[in-house]
């Protein structure tokens, strides 16, 4: 067949690819198109917030905002707690006080009626 000159399509491209001819150059292209490509596709990734990089991030910052709620009731309930004992021990002061007088206006009227008897 090559004595007539006439090549297989196949035989053809593979003896282009061996010489570097214009199917190298053809990939060559592709290799140089692919890193552009990747970057606008990354920067379509991230413009639409699908980046798993960026989902992390944002679940971890959602998760440090619920803690910080979670703190912020904690305290609140902490400073409440704190609040109702100091009032309960304000309320337990002032009754043994109040018990100690009722005590000793006892004793004096228990002394009076001992002493007219």
């Amino acid at each position: 067949m090559e004595e007539r000159g006439f090549m297989s399509p196949s035989l053809a491209m593979s003896a282009s690819y061996r010489e570097g001819g214009e199917g190298n150059k053809g990939l060559s292209r592709r290799r140089s198109m692919r890193p552009s490509f990747e970057a606008g596709n990354e920067l379509i990734t991230l413009l639409h917030g699908s980046d798993p990089v960026r989902i992390e991030l944002n679940r971890l910052e959602n998760e440090v905002r619920d803690k910080d709620r979670e703190l912020s009731e904690a305290q609140a309930e902490i400073k409440a707690l704190k609040l109702s004992e100091r009032q309960r021990e304000k309320a337990v002061e002032e009754l043994t006080e109040e018990l100690g007088k009722m005590a000793a206006k006892l004793k004096l009227i228990e002394n009076l009626l001992e002493c007219k008897n």
